[in-house]
């Protein structure tokens, strides 16, 4: 069976779009946070673990300015540094989950958010509801016709973008998904 595209998922694109730029800018302001402190050198495994990383690079760099006894969190404090931000900046970075999310890059992978015929069926309900809207957008321009009372005619495998002011078809009807009834 050919795949045939019969519309695009706009909100989980809208919302995986979000939480990308989301994401870059809550990398952002950790990576922006730590430099202030301790060159990142390798921003994979600082995006891995960047407390853990942090504690590292910050011990590497400052611990012969202390005595032996001042422990870590006493020697974030003497330099100004919190600790708690850090985390709190790491924990709203990795609360937000995208495979394979570029920290060099700041890139994430490009979703399919496009919603396909799910059998040959749906392939044949897809090419004559197709033919409907274009029917019945080419017949709009030319006499008047109420959308709502067309919609309801056909039991809404079409719906009405009022977006584009044309005729369109309607995925779930394609599917054969169940309409939820409140």
């Amino acid at each position: 069976m050919k795949k045939i595209v019969i519309g695009v998922d706009t909100h989980k694109e809208n919302e995986y779009r979000i939480n990308v730029e989301a994401k870059k800018e809550r990398f952002q302001t950790l990576l922006d946070y730590c430099q202030q402190f301790v060159p990142i050198e390798d921003l994979n495994a600082f995006s891995e673990a960047p407390s853990e990383y942090f504690k590292t690079a910050f011990n590497d760099k400052f611990l012969n300015d202390f005595p032996p006894l001042v422990n870590y969190s006493k020697r974030l404090e003497l330099c100004n540094i919190s600790e708690s931000k850090i985390i709190e900046l790491e924990s709203n970075y990795k609360a937000i989950q995208i495979e394979n999310f570029n920290p060099v890059t700041l890139e994430a992978p490009k979703n399919d958010f496009n919603i396909y015929a799910i059998n040959s069926e749906a392939v044949t309900r897809y090419e004559k509801t197709k033919k409907l809207c274009d029917l019945l957008n080419d017949l709009r321009n030319e006499n008047q016709v109420y959308p709502a009372n067309v919609v309801q005619g056909v039991s809404g495998a079409i719906g009405f973008n009022f977006k584009t002011n044309q005729f369109d078809i309607n995925v779930n009807f394609i599917n054969q998904i169940p309409i939820r009834s409140y």
